[in-house]
Formats: structure tokens, sequence, C-alpha cells
């Protein structure tokens, strides 16, 4: 086994996607721009950047299924952190390179919409105001108030 960790961008190289293979990078691609399953955002970004997206390397010679998978889930929490809007509905580790169809096992991964979900209860719980978690996650100020009902639910039982 040899894998590998790359990124899709369009034409203005800001990386969009974090992904694991041990296909070529070449396949991989052109996988991606014709598999219209799963992530509806990943979705709509492929339909409208499908002739201008790049795949670009960041790690290769992984050995193991398991450094491979740590490794994707590194570098999406790496460029999240860097400010990049990734279209990676986990915080990856979840997809199995060997699955023909890269169905992902949703018994492993939370959702990214979990993971926000529980940063925002805590940072709600430690006083962060309502404007700065809209910056800090890029979420709606609506999204931000459904989660915090959620959190006084979820406190008052």
């Amino acid at each position: 086994m040899e894998g590998k960790i790359y990124y899709l961008c369009s034409s203005d190289g800001n990386p969009r996607y974090i992904g694991l293979t041990e296909q070529d990078l070449h396949v991989r691609l052109n996988n991606h721009k014709y598999d219209l399953r799963h992530n509806q955002h990943k979705i709509n970004w492929v339909k409208k950047y499908r002739h201008e997206m790049e795949i670009h390397l960041i790690e290769d010679n992984i050995k193991s299924i398991e450094e491979l998978k740590e490794k994707e889930i590194y570098y999406i929490n790496l460029y999240r952190e860097k400010g990049y809007s990734l279209l990676n509905a986990t915080d990856g580790g979840d997809s199995c390179p060997y699955s023909r169809k890269g169905v992902p096992n949703k018994s492993k991964g939370k959702s990214k919409y979990d993971t926000i979900k529980h940063m925002v209860k805590e940072d709600i719980k430690n006083g962060i105001s309502q404007p700065q978690l809209v910056k800090k996650y890029n979420i709606s100020k609506g999204g931000i108030y459904r989660i915090s009902l959620e959190l006084k639910k979820e406190l008052c039982r």
C-alpha cells in the first residue's frame, strides 16, 4: 500500500477539499469530476468548477491505512485552521481507500456540522459573543441562535 493525501482546488489555487487515495492523482481527479453522490456542497462546487479543477499532492509514500487516515484528519484540521473553507463533510479518517465506491463509514467520523456544533456550544458556555462565533465558524446568526437554543434545552434537563 502506498497512500497519498491531496487537495482539490479551482483555478484560484485555494484548497477546497482534502482527501486520501492510493490511486494515481489524475485518476482520482476524474473520479471526483464525475462522482455526483454524497456531499451536496461538494457536488455543487464540482459542477461549477469541473473544467478548471486541479489536484495537488500534499503528502505521499504513506505506508498504512491507519497512518493515511490520521494524516487526512491532520491536514483537514490544519487547512481549516489556516482559514480555508473546505467542502469536506467530516473531519476525515472515515473513508476506506480500498473501497471501490469510496463510501464513507459513518460510524467512525462525526459530521463537520456535529463537530462545529459541539465547539460552538463550548464557546457559548465560555461567554464568546454571537458576532465572534459567526466570524469564527462562518455560520449564520440563525445557525448560532439554533445551536444556543439547543444548548439551553440541554442545560435545562
